[in-house]
């Protein structure tokens, strides 16, 4: 594939973004990944925190209800827009995650929940490193690789067509690919219709190993290490967060110290 244009995808899917952030459908989120995300950090009451890849600033805001002074940063201009418009207590900067602009050792805390959307894991954790203070914690997220690889197909009926399985595969796929998802997407992943609302996301697919190893040669010392689920008894609402729930982890969460 040849070189992503990682900004202009970002601006140009941030008014269908936005509308699924705000319509609700945020249900992974709200149920596994930010309670998680909330535990891991604990207290953070006063401790300044570089938020990467914030998008529209929702990762930003769950981050600020627990006390901490945030700063967002984010490659794309239309994101920080609408994240400056939606919360006017977080500071905003558009950056690169492999040119952070700030001074060595300027965070308590950097906290980045879609790794899988950044290239190039040595340079972003190399920067990661760079801003923290010593002492200072990491806390990464991604889509857990070894359920969520090339999304083509996710699920598959059970060979009894009671019992859905989870089809993965490329998981050692090196090339990135771009995914189109629209807002009424159902759990069998129906194809975008141009009438509906598209956003756009690019995965970078990286292996377990090399989110860890990466990780400690960048001078990290990994110390936690979650695949956090939804309780089963609030998933009854949706199909798809009780197959999650009783089947497969669908979010990994990296802590680490620098040292």
């Amino acid at each position: 594939m040849s070189k992503i244009d990682l900004e202009s995808i970002w601006d140009s899917s941030t008014p269908a973004w936005i509308k699924m952030i705000d319509s609700g459908m945020k249900l992974f989120r709200d149920k596994i990944r930010d309670p998680a995300i909330i535990e891991t950090l604990g207290n953070v009451k006063n401790k300044k925190i570089l938020d990467i890849a914030c998008g529209e600033g929702d990762s930003s805001r769950l981050i600020a209800s627990q006390g901490a002074i945030v700063t967002g940063l984010d490659i794309s201009s239309n994101m920080i827009q609408a994240a400056r418009q939606r919360s006017k207590n977080i500071e905003y900067i558009v950056g690169n995650a492999h040119e952070i602009p700030f001074e060595k050792e300027s965070f308590d805390y950097v906290v980045c929940l879609s790794l899988m959307n950044i290239p190039d894991l040595d340079k972003t954790y190399n920067e990661f490193y760079r801003v923290l203070k010593f002492g200072g914690r990491l806390i990464v997220n991604t889509v857990h690789p070894c359920f969520k690889a090339n999304p083509n197909n996710y699920f598959l009926p059970h060979k009894n067509n009671k019992t859905p399985g989870l089809f993965v595969n490329e998981y050692f796929r090196d090339e990135p690919w771009i995914s189109k998802t629209t807002l009424n997407q159902n759990l069998h992943g129906n194809q975008a219709n141009q009438d509906q609302d598209i956003f756009q996301t690019v995965t970078f697919p990286y292996t377990i190993s090399s989110y860890i190893n990466k990780l400690i040669n960048a001078g990290f010392r990994l110390d936690l290490i979650n695949e956090p689920k939804a309780l089963v008894s609030e998933s009854n609402s949706s199909q798809e967060l009780k197959f999650w729930a009783l089947h497969a982890a669908r979010n990994l969460i990296f802590g680490a110290e620098k040292i």
